[in-house]
């Protein structure tokens, strides 16, 4: 559940996401590779 949320905050903001799920490393990873 945690990869869907991830990826409805890239479309509406990414950084956001990333700021509220710091423990995904894996999909930061993803979006750079």
């Amino acid at each position: 559940r945690k990869r869907s949320i991830t990826r409805l905050y890239d479309n509406t903001g990414h950084e956001k996401a990333v700021s509220s799920h710091q423990t995904l490393p894996a999909m930061d990873n993803e979006k750079q590779g």
